[in-house]
């Protein structure tokens, strides 16, 4: 199978939130290497990013036009890591390089240019990925297999919480979020930066996606934007489930926390403590999962860089994604590990059912 496929960035410099991130995962397994890329439009910071990401000098370059003239036939996948307000109109032209697409999530942040950018990929049957990166956990995909196989019974409901102290951290307070982040246009950015990743986790362990939803936003901060919101939701009218997002909770850096109750077992999963699965058993005990116990998924060589009891975090999870996307390429087979147009199509369906409901004061079938 072939390794070091070549890459390239659009945005991702090493002054942005999540670009070296995306360089480290993507490296990780060595089945990838960053060769080029448009930084940042800032000058200083773009050609300081390709030295930092050690790219020759003259395949860092200064605008989009460029670096698609000059890297169209080079690459073998391009990833997007611009604020995502400006995706839609990047994508349009990087679909002119007719290669694969590898975005930082949420794909899009509106429902009308979520449905031009279908359209337009559908009908070239172009390939796009986008990062959802917590689903890259070993000891999740391991609770993938076990909900898929009944082990914890019939799923009845189901609790996402991500609470965050975003702004409300002292840091926050000193330093201002970026300003794209601090305007809401069709949908709040809670919904794409928390939310999606809820939608998608959802899609990800059940295989699909409540039909109706129930929802409320707040502002709690200083921000006058909606940085809390609140959703109940049903899915296939025996599965009830809710999901709570928040940039305002003090004292809480990421508290993205899963609680799954089966007719048999309560399963809880928290990302500060990625490689433990919590079971709560219908006879009192309880029972700690790890990858030394996994039977199904975690237990493969792929996920065990090294052995369990020496925990693998964040990147590694995010590496297994790079490592999919990669072999999806190559092998061009279907990932039962990767999101494209169809998963974004499904969030964005969601969250436009949710601004009816928190209009209306209703609950919203989702489309």
């Amino acid at each position: 199978m072939k390794t070091n496929l070549s890459l390239g960035f659009i945005g991702g410099g090493t002054n942005s939130t999540i670009g070296k991130m995306h360089f480290l995962a993507s490296k990780l397994d060595n089945r990838w290497k960053l060769v080029s890329g448009f930084f940042s439009r800032n000058k200083k910071s773009n050609l300081a990013s390709g030295a930092t990401y050690n790219i020759n000098r003259s395949r860092v370059y200064d605008s989009l036009k460029s670096f698609i003239k000059n890297e169209k036939k080079k690459l073998d996948a391009v990833v997007l890591l611009t604020p995502t307000p400006t995706h839609y109109k990047i994508l349009k032209d990087l679909i002119k390089m007719n290669l694969p697409i590898i975005s930082e999530k949420p794909l899009i942040n509106s429902a009308d240019q979520m449905k031009k950018i279908n359209k337009i990929f559908l009908k070239k049957k172009k390939f796009i990925k986008v990062t959802y990166n917590y689903t890259g956990y070993p000891i999740l995909r391991e609770l993938k297999e076990i909900i898929r196989r009944k082990k914890i019974g019939e799923i009845k409901q189901f609790f996402f919480y991500m609470p965050q102290n975003a702004f409300v951290s002292k840091t926050s307070q000193k330093i201002k979020p970026k300003a794209w982040r601090l305007k809401d246009i069709e949908y709040p950015n809670i919904f794409g930066d928390l939310g999606s990743h809820l939608i998608n986790m959802c899609d990800f362990l059940f295989e699909k996606t409540p039909n109706k939803v129930f929802a409320k936003f707040f502002n709690h901060s200083k921000y006058k934007i909606i940085d809390n919101a609140y959703f109940m939701t049903e899915m296939d009218k025996k599965i009830f489930g809710q999901f709570i997002i928040s940039k305002t909770c003090p004292g809480i850096s990421n508290g993205l926390e899963l609680k799954i109750i089966g007719t048999t077992k309560t399963v809880v999963w928290k990302q500060d403590n990625p490689e433990k699965l919590l079971f709560l058993n219908i006879d009192g005990t309880k029972t700690v999962f790890d990858r030394s116990s996994a039977i199904y998924e975690a237990n493969k060589d792929r996920y065990n860089r090294y052995k369990p009891g020496h925990p693998s975090g964040f990147l590694e999870a995010f590496a297994n994604i790079y490592h999919d996307v990669a072999n999806e390429i190559v092998s061009k087979k279907k990932s039962n590990y990767t999101f494209g147009l169809k998963s974004s199509q499904k969030i964005s369906n969601f969250f436009d059912a949710s601004i009816k409901s928190d209009n209306s004061g209703k609950w919203i079938k989702v489309n």
